[in-house]
């Protein structure tokens, strides 16, 4: 079994984007519109390259609804389609990683990033279906609360590419409020298109 290296998550302090000249003013300029998702995952490929992308939206009646997802594994090529239904509809609220940035978040005006391997979450149905029978290594996740709700957006590795560096976790840190204030924006904005469907169980 692979060593485990528990990260707590780490609180960021928020600004709204400044000015056009933002390394990530691409994604900005994308908010609302259908090319965000891939937007995001290019951008952020350039400094911590992953599989698979996800975002969800967590209404305060604990419902998730997937915003969007992208990438794939060569083995499974639907799989994140397949796997953000399943997280959004049975396993969010198993998901050890969701349950400490709901205890961290809580009243806090921040972003808050958190890496978790997948042998920090419980053996289970949740992770053999989303990363032993995937081969699916580890995830970092972007999650800022706001008056509608809470965003989550995450970042997914496979055994192939390995864990995220100590480096690329920095970057992402750096970058996180950007991506979190825009992801929050963008929900906003899709919202009035009727692009977001509730997942139930």
């Amino acid at each position: 079994m692979r060593p485990t290296n528990r990260r707590q998550p780490r609180e960021i302090d928020w600004q709204p984007p400044m000015s056009s000249s933002n390394p990530m003013s691409d994604v900005v300029l994308t908010v609302g519109h259908k090319e965000f998702a891939s937007c995001v995952s290019n951008v952020v490929q350039n400094f911590a390259p992953h599989d698979i992308i996800g975002a969800y939206f967590i209404d305060p009646s604990m419902t998730m609804r997937v915003m969007f997802t992208g990438g794939g594994i060569p083995a499974i090529p639907d799989f994140p389609q397949l796997a953000s239904q399943h997280y959004a509809s049975r396993f969010w609220k198993q998901d050890p990683a969701v349950r400490r940035l709901f205890d961290w978040a809580s009243g806090a005006d921040r972003t808050f990033v958190v890496c978790q391997r997948w042998d920090e979450i419980p053996s289970g149905e949740y992770r053999n279906f989303a990363y032993e029978q995937p081969s699916m290594l580890e995830r970092v996740s972007l999650f800022r609360t706001f008056s509608e709700g809470c965003v989550l957006l995450s970042f997914y590795r496979s055994n192939a590419s390995n864990h995220f560096s100590s480096d690329e976790l920095g970057i992402v840190e750096m970058q996180a409020d950007i991506l979190a204030a825009a992801t929050v924006r963008h929900f906003q904005l899709c919202r009035s298109q009727a692009v977001l469907r509730p997942v139930r169980s």
